[in-house]
């Protein structure tokens, strides 16, 4: 049975492979914004996976869309692998959409045999997460890769940490054994701004993507959005001289770091607990 069909023919020169899915660790929605940046230009499809065999729908329903009582649109959900050129016109492959429930195995192999017969040269997966982070601040980058040399080569964060995996790992590995290097950017988020759209993340893996793949996406209206964000979140604390305490001492935890290099994060739970329940009651 195949999972994934082809749905046409590409001619790529040394592309790159770049993953974002749906359903997995995104604080912010930095990798989503970073996709739909990587998308809003023309793109061929390459292959589309077979949804009924991958999704289960009581768990991942199709979305109904409702005009004044009418049905108008049902849009199922789907695991795309489509190709786009960057700023400079480099080939990059795309896989995204949400996460695959079942067979896992099975579409990462499909999935391997599809990209190295295309020649892919590099894997590079999005994801971001919650972290002791300042919004005052750029998001900072982590990083996950398949070898020594080639973790050593980008200055990211780095740690030690036995974590449940997505099917981006899986597939970076499975490419890793295919003799293809693969590494995951994770850009750090403010783990006070539960369920904000948070574009500085997005921002940071665009220009990760730059620097360990030399494929380039303009992050500039990216960081023109986060100065809103900034700004909105800088009115709401400012109100309350004990949370703008605690964001001093974040900024200064912060700014430490990158002075001394990356000694352990702290949690910052403390810090933000309170951050948490004022947000929450804030009207925006």
């Amino acid at each position: 049975m195949t999972l994934l069909a082809s749905t046409g023919d590409a001619d790529l020169h040394e592309p790159v492979l770049v993953i974002s899915l749906d359903g997995w660790i995104d604080a912010g929605e930095g990798s989503a914004i970073a996709r739909r940046t990587i998308l809003d230009r023309p793109v061929e499809a390459i292959a589309i996976g077979d949804a009924d065999a991958l999704f289960d729908h009581r768990a991942r329903r199709p979305t109904l869309t409702i005009e004044d009582g009418l049905a108008t649109d049902l849009r199922w959900p789907e695991l795309r692998v489509d190709a786009v050129r960057d700023d400079r016109q480099r080939d990059v492959i795309i896989l995204h959409g949400a996460e695959p429930d079942h067979a896992w195995h099975a579409i990462t192999a499909e999935l391997v045999e599809l990209v190295t017969d295309l020649g892919v040269v590099l894997v590079a997966g999005l994801g971001a997460y919650p972290a002791a982070a300042p919004h005052t601040r750029p998001s900072r980058l982590s990083c996950t890769a398949s070898t020594p040399e080639l973790i050593e080569r980008h200055p990211f964060t780095r740690a030690s940490v036995e974590v449940p995996a997505g099917m981006q790992a899986v597939i970076e590995q499975a490419l890793h054994e295919r003799g293809v290097p693969a590494i995951g950017l994770w850009a750090q988020t403010p783990h006070y701004l539960t369920g904000i759209s948070y574009p500085d993340a997005a921002a940071s893996l665009l220009d990760g993507l730059d620097s360990v793949a030399n494929r380039r996406f303009d992050s500039t209206g990216l960081r023109e959005q986060a100065i809103g964000t900034r700004n909105r979140l800088d009115r709401l604390i400012q109100e309350n001289e004990q949370h703008l305490e605690m964001l001093h001492q974040l900024e200064a935890s912060y700014d430490a770091q990158l002075e001394i290099g990356d000694p352990p994060l702290p949690s910052g739970d403390d810090l933000a607990a309170e951050f948490q329940a004022f947000l929450r009651d804030q009207d925006d």
